[in-house]
């Protein structure tokens, strides 16, 4: 069992160590929270080393023991099928995993793509062609993973903290992981190294707990001071096994091509194709088959390479709390997204869906990407975020989603402790500004975060009301499977505390090519060329950054 925890506290800034780690072979994940805002995005944390948990495909799953081994097996679909039983499994495992190191800031971390759905909830339909897309673009449909060493951000101090067998196995591998990050950034040639102007060689120091209490009030527990020296047989963390895919390794062309801004073009053959599919929602409207549906559709464009490049910039244009990016295995993604599915904090769970978009004023150099808080807006973005707060076709799709998340949560949650805290929030980001709502209420004893993650999955905000007719409209009407997008990715941390984004305005990467898939949710006053509109201003964020090749689909 890996029970014991070791603590270094590093100078560099999240964004380097992301840079540094994405330069290497392997699995990587950086969950941002940029903006800085603990209600919205509590924790950052970079990833740097993974060990599985629970890998789920369509047709099956398996869960992974802390020394590797595969525990259990379950199949997906059929009258053998219970679709509880690999949530419970989780949480068992997550137990387990608490009981070993209760104060480890890390835990677990997860994706789940829209089509996890079905392991929710048989009832949930997903695209007919969901499992071969899946085999095609080598997509997660629901991963686990175990952090054994990562970088986390608390009131501006970053704490590398590692798990080992004992004190001395953990503290070595945190001092694997600082010397061969201060390796990698000593040579000052990261881009964003380069961009910040920081200095290349950072303090890395063993923090103790008397240390700790001294430097902030977020505990950090004892740290194993003892030798920290590598055993003969120790693997660098950067070393690449056999076999082993180097992203750098792809075509030069493909690598450099987010940073040529080659053009994208929309066609006039999509809009009028996503037009005839919102009528078809609006006909089902009328119909009573739902009252809402999220329709969307993707952008395909040729994958231009590494993704953290194109995070940075739009980090940098854009800050949003729910943000980051990810490397598993082929799949890649770079998320902007400002929206938050579920956090967990002392029982207490909470939704903040968001349903209403406006595009922010434009200027002679394009769109704002300042991420102005409301004082800073000009006359223009204050009438938009006025208009936005009283139009009812807004609250009404808001309202559905609100009341969908309270029946959703109402299944997990004790009797009486749901309710509606905030109700037609708006919120400004760098190119929009959105409506946003919170639901909250207390899990019932017993209940796990992914037990209860998996009564709310997938994200109302994205399916539409009622969900299961909504759903089944959806693969009913969409091109393709979404993959990652409209799906989840965050962090469960052994202190009780969880954060899980939706994942949206993001550039979701797998084989040849790469998504950036927007839409909204369509109610029985929508129109075609409205929602059309609205879709396009969820482009603007990348856009404003960088403009890629579009290719067909595969």
């Amino acid at each position: 069992m890996t029970n014991a925890l070791a603590r270094m506290r590093v100078s560099w800034s999240l964004d380097r160590i992301a840079t540094a780690r994405a330069a290497m072979a392997g699995d990587a994940l950086w969950l941002d929270s940029a903006r800085g805002d603990a209600e919205l995005g509590e924790r950052s944390l970079v990833a740097l080393e993974l060990a599985p948990v629970l890998r789920a495909s369509l047709d099956g799953w398996h869960l992974h023991g802390a020394d590797g081994a595969v525990l259990e097996t379950g199949t997906t679909g059929g009258a053998a099928h219970d679709a509880g039983r690999p949530w419970r499994a989780l949480d068992a495992a997550l137990a387990a995993w608490r009981d070993g190191a209760p104060d480890d800031p890390l835990g677990f971390v997860m994706a789940a793509s829209w089509e996890a759905a079905a392991l929710c909830d048989p009832a949930i339909a997903v695209h007919p062609a969901a499992n071969s897309a899946v085999r095609r673009r080598e997509d997660i449909v629901l991963r686990v993973d175990r952090v054994l060493c990562g970088v986390v951000e608390h009131d501006g101090e970053r704490i590398l903290v590692a798990r080992g067998r004992d004190a001395g196995d953990a503290q070595r591998r945190a001092q694997r992981w600082v010397d061969t990050l201060r390796d990698a950034l000593d040579a000052g040639s990261s881009p964003a190294n380069e961009a910040s102007g920081r200095d290349a060689a950072p303090e890395a120091t063993p923090t103790s707990a008397a240390a700790a209490s001294e430097a902030s009030p977020w505990d950090l527990g004892a740290a194993d001071t003892g030798a920290a020296d590598r055993n003969p047989g120790d693997r660098n963390p950067g070393d690449r096994n056999p076999g082993d895919r180097n992203p750098e390794d792809r075509n030069p062309e493909d690598r450099d091509a987010a940073d040529r801004h080659l053009l994208a073009v929309v066609d006039d053959r999509a809009q009028a194709d996503h037009e005839r599919r919102v009528e078809a929602v609006v006909e089902a409207i009328h119909a009573g088959r739902v009252f809402q549906a999220c329709l969307t559709y993707p952008l395909v464009v040729r994958r231009p390479g590494p993704l953290l490049p194109l995070y940075l910039r739009l980090r940098a244009a854009g800050p949003t709390d729910l943000g980051g990016w990810l490397r598993w295995g082929d799949l890649e993604a770079a998320m902007a997204s400002p929206e938050r599915f579920l956090s967990f904090r002392d029982r207490v769970v909470r939704a903040r869906p968001m349903k209403g978009t406006r595009p922010r004023s434009r200027h002679d150099h394009g769109p704002r990407m300042d991420g102005a808080t409301t004082g800073d807006l000009d006359l223009e973005d204050v009438a938009t975020r006025d208009e936005l707060a009283a139009n009812p076709k807004d609250r009404a799709e808001n309202v559905m989603i609100v009341d969908l998340l309270r029946n959703d949560l109402g299944r997990v949650c004790a009797v009486g402790s749901v309710h509606v805290p905030e109700l037609f929030t708006i919120e400004t980001y760098g190119t929009v500004h959105q409506m946003t709502s919170t639901v909250e209420g207390a899990l019932r004893d017993g209940v796990g975060v992914f037990e209860a993650f998996a009564a709310c999955f997938p994200p109302g905000s994205m399916s539409g009301a009622p969900k299961v007719e909504a759903c089944a409209l959806i693969a009913e009407l969409e091109t393709e499977p979404r993959g990652l997008y409209a799906g989840s990715v965050g962090w469960i941390g052994c202190d009780g505390r969880a954060e899980f984004n939706v994942v949206i305005r993001s550039l979701v990467a797998s084989g040849p090519t790469a998504r950036w898939s927007v839409g909204g949710g369509v109610v029985a006053d929508s129109t075609g060329t409205g929602e059309w509109l609205e879709s396009r201003a969820k482009l603007a964020a990348l856009e404003a950054v960088a403009t890629l090749a579009q290719c067909d689909a595969p």
